[in-house]
Order: structure tokens, then C-alpha cells, then sequence
């Protein structure tokens, strides 16, 4: 099955991230208390074969910024700090059925 990510050459993986709400934000709001810091989650997905030839044509990552933006929305950002990995449809294919 092919459903728009998978092309014939492999796939890239990037790591989204967000900062959650701290666990007593209620009563940051109501009482004053000190934020005691929110958890923080992240996902990886497969970028769409058009949108990383639209970013390598230009030659701007910033794209890929747009992109996140766009899909996912905040509080979703790109993780800087994760390297992009890229694999052949075979491994995403034995990465996506793991799950």
C-alpha cells in the first residue's frame, strides 16, 4: 500500500516534540502556585515525498517548519536536537508494523 509517503527510494523520519501543560496548572492559575513543569512528548513521522523535494528544491529546512506547522499545529514543533534518519520502504515498513 502506498498512501503518498512511501517512495520508491525510502522514507525520512523526523521527531516532533511538545511541552505539556505542568501537572498543577490549575492551581497555578487559581491559587499562585509555582508551574512544577510540564512532560514532555514526542512522535516521529514520515515527511511526504513532495514536501521534502519542495525543501531540498529550495534548499530551506525552514520548510519543513512550515510543514509541521501546517499538519500538525502547536504546540508540535520539529526537534532540532534528533537527527533526520532515512530508510528504505522495506524498514519502514518492519518500523511501522512494530508499533
Amino acid at each position: 500500500m502506498n498512501d503518498g509517503i512511501l517512495p520508491p527510494m525510502g522514507v525520512c523520519m523526523v521527531t516532533l516534540c511538545r511541552i505539556l501543560k505542568p501537572s498543577n496548572w490549575q492551581q497555578c492559575e487559581w491559587f499562585g502556585e509555582t508551574p512544577e513543569g510540564g512532560a514532555i512528548s514526542s512522535m516521529k513521522v514520515a515527511v511526504p515525498t513532495e514536501v521534502l523535494d519542495e525543501a531540498v528544491a529550495a534548499g530551506n529546512l525552514d520548510l519543513l517548519e512550515l510543514w509541521v506547522e501546517d499538519e500538525f499545529g502547536f504546540p508540535w514543533v520539529l526537534a532540532h536536537g534528533e537527527d533526520m534518519s532515512f530508510m528504505s520502504t522495506e524498514q519502514y515498513h518492519e518500523w511501522s508494523t512494530e508499533l
